[in-house]
């Protein structure tokens, strides 16, 4: 008898091991007739296999099936260790009738181990009863897009109900794609959702490239609304008077699930710069003519709505003669939809040489018409005259120039000796050759000391800019409090004049602050973002710790010193 009782507890135990806990939830909870709705299913289990599910959906449809993701936690109870794991799977789908949808045979297998899960039921209907008050939405203009195709991903906000406040409680994490992040404006718009008029305000907006091929997901993101509900009665309710009651909820949006098509390698040119969408090159040669041992400066402008942090300086000017020196790269947001890309060349004429004018070609990849587009433009005729001694090579280094081009060369005649019987100078002449370079010396000493004075002013100038700047913007955060426009000046402090910072976080971690600094002002970032990144006039408490200050002070210190020698040297040079 104690055997079968000791059978039947270790069949329960182990029943209970290897069982998972398995939830579902319908979204919406009474879809309509036609329409698509999500069927969410959590796996919780302590298995280490993926789980398996199986159902019959019954007179509905499966139109897809996607994995939300995985999730693992760990706890410690009387010094045991046990771990688990939450499995999270959507199935969409749509039924053509009204009416109970039954789910049957719902099945959960894991590691040969199956659990079965109770049979679900959601309603389906011919017509909502109410439209919802508020919901939140990411909004497309396209869910088939090709690789580092660029699209818009705008996250409204749309009521019904007065909403007085609204907050962000988790950001899209947009895992897969490049971002662009774009800050959004209190305006509101009133516009017709199923037959009903909603008002609606932008929450979140961003420009997303989808790196690589397969499905991808536009995460969700969720939203703290406070609003009023309908006027109520209160304690003046009799006297005339009316009051309202605010309400504070938590909504999410849906997660979009967008096709992401490789691009076709027939016809790929070989000139293709790996830009998706239209785009527009412009070519910059302020000059065709230079000496032997002068730089060539020129530039190459890339406008259009590619992913054009990606794309790499092109290299079309294959001439010997010249060196490759330089090339720097800018880019800058024309608007939501449009970026600017500059790249600066800077060679260095090293010979003597003349080029005709040469045909260029770049292409970019049209979506629409799913064809590669080229792209042609001109590189001017380049003329580079001179030599080591001065004069002009042999090689035809002038073919081009004309006449009025090449200044005259004064031909020096022969020199004659002549022998002297005894030196001739006498004291009028050496006083006048003294007094000469005596006033030649003076001026020389005169003109190096305006240069130096210059110098030193553009030096003083150029290291105190930055250094004030921050001081004054640290005056006013210990006076106003933190927000997010003095957080994001004080970083860009560290930024040499005249250079585009990218990021505040790309500035940090690319300084040379210590990384408990680093560290001290990204959490700073993030907490600015999480409590008033819609609102940049929004003060947060924070714990102000003067050590990382001060780092951060000889931080700019160190970069405008840095850029007043690069100035004095550009100086000096030219």
């Amino acid at each position: 008898m104690s055997n079968i009782l000791s059978f039947i507890l270790l069949f329960l135990f182990s029943m209970k091991l290897y069982s998972a806990e398995v939830k579902v939830r319908f979204d919406p909870v009474s879809p309509l007739v036609d329409e698509t709705f999500r069927m969410i299913v959590d796996v919780e289990t302590s298995q280490n296999g993926k789980p398996y599910i199986s159902f019959n959906p019954g007179r509905a449809e499966v139109i897809q099936r996607m994995e939300l993701g995985t999730t693992s936690q760990t706890t410690i109870i009387n010094g045991q260790i046990s771990s688990k794991r939450i499995y999270s799977f959507a199935y969409d789908l749509v039924a053509d009738s009204a009416g109970s949808l039954r789910i049957t045979n719902f099945l959960v297998e894991i590691d040969s181990k199956t659990t079965k899960v109770a049979d679900q039921t959601v309603n389906i209907v011919r017509e909502r009863a109410a439209p919802r008050s508020y919901f939140v939405r990411a909004d497309l203009p396209k869910t088939e897009l090709y690789v580092g195709e660029g699209v818009n991903v705008d996250y409204y906000l749309y009521f019904r109900v007065p909403v007085v406040g609204m907050e962000i409680l988790d950001f899209p994490k947009l895992n897969g794609f490049i971002k662009r992040f774009y800050m959004t404006s209190d305006q509101y718009e009133t516009i017709e959702e199923g037959g009903t008029l909603f008002r609606r305000r932008k929450a979140y907006s961003a420009r997303v490239f989808a790196e690589k091929e397969g499905r991808l997901i536009i995460d969700p993101i969720k939203l703290r609304i406070q609003y009023t509900d309908q006027p109520s009665g209160g304690s003046f309710s009799g006297f005339g008077f009316q009051t309202r009651q605010h309400q504070t909820r938590s909504v999410q949006s849906d997660p979009v699930t967008i096709t992401v098509k490789p691009l076709p390698t027939e016809n790929l040119p070989k000139h293709f710069t790996g830009l998706v969408g239209k785009h527009d090159f412009k070519l910059d040669f302020p000059r065709d003519r230079f000496l032997v041992n002068e730089a060539v400066d020129f530039s190459l402008e890339v406008t259009g709505g590619g992913a054009l942090e990606n794309m790499s300086a092109p290299k079309f000017l294959n001439i010997d003669a010249l060196e490759e020196f330089d090339i720097k790269s800018e880019m800058r947001e024309v608007n939501e939809a449009v970026a600017k890309k500059t790249f600066s060349y800077t060679y260095l004429a090293r010979a003597a040489h003349s080029s005709s004018e040469q045909s260029i070609k770049f292409a970019y990849f049209d979506p629409e018409s799913e064809k590669y587009i080229d792209v042609e433009f001109k590189v001017p005729a380049i003329v580079i005259s001179g030599g080591s001694a001065g004069a002009v090579s042999a090689d035809n280094s002038l073919a081009g120039l004309n006449k009025e081009d090449i200044s005259p060369v004064r031909v020096a005649t022969p020199s004659v000796s002549y022998q002297f019987l005894a030196p001739r100078f006498t004291e009028s002449s050496r006083s006048f050759i003294n007094r000469n370079m005596l006033r030649l010396i003076n001026t020389i000493i005169s003109i190096l000391i305006i240069v130096l004075l210059l110098i030193s002013v553009i030096k003083f100038k150029s290291f105190n800019s930055n250094l004030k700047r921050f001081e004054l913007l640290k005056q006013k955060l210990k006076k106003e409090g933190m927000d997010f426009r003095t957080l994001f000046e004080l970083i860009s402090c560290m930024a040499p004049d005249g250079k585009t910072v990218s990021t505040s976080r790309d500035l940090l971690q690319n300084s040379a602050l210590s990384a408990e600094s680093k560290e001290y002002f990204c959490r700073l970032l993030e907490q600015i973002e999480k409590e008033s990144f819609y609102n940049s006039k929004t003060k947060i408490n924070f714990q102000y710790d003067s050590k990382h200050f001060k780092n951060l002070k000889n931080e700019v210190r160190k970069q405008s010193n840095g850029d007043s020698q690069t100035t004095r040297r550009d100086t000096l040079l030219v």
